[in-house]
């Protein structure tokens, strides 16, 4: 899937580890596997909470790569929760959601194209 956003959500300039801020954007999703595009938002997860940055490894087209600093975030939503990674330059690079204690599901960058 891919997510694009007009104009992109933007994060605080500055934040410690905790503080919450709230997101707010529209944009697009393309399910490539099924070939459908939808208006999505940030309808439910807009109160984000700051966790902190750290070193993320990632596979990225059949390579190994650490993605230093990355920002981690965490939302949750009535009895679901996001986790999510965003690196310099790259912007969102993982991203996890759960109901409850349960992973539905994981993202991870895979390939960069310029």
């Amino acid at each position: 899937m891919t997510d694009v956003f007009k104009p992109a959500p933007t994060f605080p300039a500055n934040a410690k580890p905790g503080e919450r801020f709230e997101v707010n954007g529209k944009g697009e999703r393309t399910n490539h596997a099924e070939d459908t595009v939808e208006a999505i938002d940030y309808d439910g997860f807009s109160d984000y909470i700051f966790v902190g940055f750290e070193d993320v490894d990632a596979e990225v087209g059949g390579q190994p790569r650490t993605f230093k600093d990355t920002c981690q975030v965490t939302a949750t939503f009535e009895d679901s929760r996001i986790e999510a990674w965003y690196a310099a330059g790259f912007g969102r690079i993982r991203f996890e959601r759960y109901m409850g204690s349960d992973l539905l599901m994981r993202d991870e960058i895979k390939s960069i194209e310029e």
